[in-house]
């Protein structure tokens, strides 16, 4: 069973000489199938230009182990989590935030390494796709934004 979840967050901010590619990425990225759990997600300047955090889809909470999560709205609850390209990984962390009005998911604290090692650019598509719970790995499919 595919389970697909579409964060397409278009800014004002975009790259405008990009837009086109983005569409073509998406449509690239919608064919994609698999059996485990996928997310997709759309490169903002601010998740791209220095800043060490990008926001992925609220959904991805459902599939993640929730030992360990905090009930108090102020905090985030913090989970460790792997990267994967191909046999390559980076550490990250997942910060959650489950608030009465809605939740919320951050990967951060490596986040920079990543987008610079894999040199992503505004534009670009990133599929994660949930490959292990419990230790938490998400395999990252790449669709790189063309002019």
């Amino acid at each position: 069973m595919c389970m697909t979840s579409y964060f397409q967050l278009l800014s004002r901010s975009a790259h405008p000489k990009k837009d086109g590619g983005v569409a073509k990425n998406l449509v690239i990225a919608n064919a994609f199938k698999s059996e485990n759990p996928l997310f997709t997600v759309i490169m903002l300047p601010s998740y791209v230009n220095g800043k060490d955090r990008a926001s992925l889809p609220q959904d991805i909470i459902n599939y993640l182990p929730r030992d360990g999560f905090t009930k108090d709205y102020t905090k985030a609850s913090i989970l460790p989590v792997k990267l994967q390209i191909v046999d390559r990984l980076w550490p990250v962390k997942l910060y959650i935030y489950e608030r009465s009005g809605g939740s919320s998911c951050v990967v951060s604290a490596g986040w920079s390494a990543f987008v610079r090692e894999n040199s992503l650019q505004v534009a670009d598509v990133c599929i994660f796709e949930l490959i292990m719970r419990d230790s938490v790995v998400l395999n990252v499919h790449i669709f790189k934004c063309q002019d």
